[in-house]
């Protein structure tokens, strides 16, 4: 019986150390609050209109329907704002996926109208521009891997990049 407390304070000793690690592994964020600094966008390539849009200054431009062209605007408190960039860049990990998913990415997948998009992140110190097609984070993604048009981490990857437009989207202001 002895033994068994120095084991248990290691063991609680090397839970925090992770804990403690896993919180300083995310990146620190922080960028101009400039009302002309694009921190996020998503827009269809060769198009003017944004999918989504936030300013420094917390201006929130979204079309939640990409097939329509109604956009919502409106503003972000800068709490919300740094909320929002934590979870793309440190919770979905954003930075992790690659730069190009492009049409053919899932075979055999033949979608109309088929946008390609891009998703682009930037604030002091990190920078992710993702361009991927709108077919690539439909909601068929679980058949495709069924159907073995896609392998487990090419689902993974698409998933947390439809997790990341679904949630820019649906953001409420």
């Amino acid at each position: 019986m002895k033994g068994a407390v120095p084991f248990i304070a290691l063991m609680a000793m090397l839970a925090l150390t992770a804990l403690l690690e896993g919180c300083a592994s995310g990146i620190e964020i922080s960028y101009s609050s400039s009302p002309e600094n694009m921190i996020i966008y998503i827009q269809e390539t060769g198009s003017s209109q944004p999918m989504f849009e936030l300013y420094g200054n917390g201006r929130v431009r979204v079309r939640r329907d990409p097939f329509e062209d109604k956009v919502e605007s409106g503003y972000l408190t800068q709490k919300q704002v740094k909320q929002v960039l934590d979870h793309i860049i440190n919770k979905l990990k954003v930075g992790e996926l690659q730069s190009s998913y492009p049409k053919d990415f899932i075979p055999g997948i033949e979608m109309y109208p088929d946008m390609n998009l891009v998703l682009k992140v930037t604030v002091d110190g990190f920078e992710k521009t993702i361009s991927f097609a709108y077919s690539n984070i439909c909601s068929g993604l679980k058949d495709f891997l069924e159907e073995g048009r896609i392998d487990r981490q090419a689902f993974g990857e698409l998933s947390r990049l439809r997790a990341i437009v679904e949630y820019l989207l649906k953001c409420k202001f």
